[in-house]
């Protein structure tokens, strides 16, 4: 499972190096530009899979900031980076932090679920 875990940072990795080749010399993106974020949310990923947690949580913060600015707290990649932050809180041991930010995840997530789960649950309780 560890290897398949490693696997996976490394695909992220070279996904993440291959996104930063095409900006080389022709394109530079703003720093609030959202696919400049997503470039950074995935270089913070690998930076916090190679064990820096401490130095990834500002990261992890502002990434968060950012695309609640420019995305809308509702917007998936948003619900990411909350989720992305809770899972370093998480093993930071800061639990009462991280949980309130997998909450607002699963506060978020809910009435998509309730919509999905209700056309099957509603013909058993009738």
């Amino acid at each position: 499972q560890q290897q398949e875990w490693q696997q996976q940072r490394q695909q992220q990795w070279r996904r993440a190096a291959k996104i930063g080749q095409g900006f080389e010399s022709e394109v530079i993106l703003e720093l609030s530009h959202p696919s400049t974020l997503a470039l950074l949310s995935e270089l913070v990923v690998l930076l916090h899979a190679s064990g820096k947690e401490q130095e990834t949580e500002p990261l992890y913060r502002w990434i968060l900031q950012q695309s609640e600015r420019m995305l809308g707290a509702e917007h998936p990649d948003t619900l990411k980076a909350t989720m992305s932050l809770g899972n370093l809180l998480q093993a930071l041991e800061q639990y009462p932090e991280a949980e309130s930010l997998f909450r607002r995840v699963v506060a978020s997530r809910m009435p998509a679920l309730i919509a999905k789960v209700r056309p099957l649950v509603d013909p058993i309780v009738g």
